[in-house]
């Protein structure tokens, strides 16, 4: 009979032990996972910040773009008037009293 119980207290003993080992980890494992999720919120709100300076970026880079477009616009401007194209009426004229 005292075996009996012996066993029956070692039984119990193992499954308090093992129990108690389970309820560590779900708690181990809850704040590793708060804490996960803190890090993934921050990852989060950084990411959110990287796409406003790449946005604001490329919206720079479209106006250099234009700009860039509208200079070689008048420098070509300039160089057609220079070879006497575009504004001026009559080609042949000898002076520059004429419109411009």
């Amino acid at each position: 009979m005292a075996e009996h119980l012996t066993n029956l207290l070692g039984l119990g003993l193992q499954t308090v032990i093992f129990l108690f080992g389970g309820i560590v980890m779900i708690v181990r494992n809850d704040i590793t996972l708060k804490a996960f999720q803190k890090e993934l919120a921050k990852m989060q709100q950084e990411l959110s910040a990287l796409a406003q300076v790449i946005t604001k970026q490329a919206v720079q880079d479209e106006r250099l773009n234009a700009q860039s477009q509208r200079m070689l616009m008048l420098e070509q401007r300039v160089e057609d008037l220079r070879r006497g194209r575009g504004y001026v009426q009559n080609h042949q004229a000898e002076t520059v009293d004429r419109e411009y």
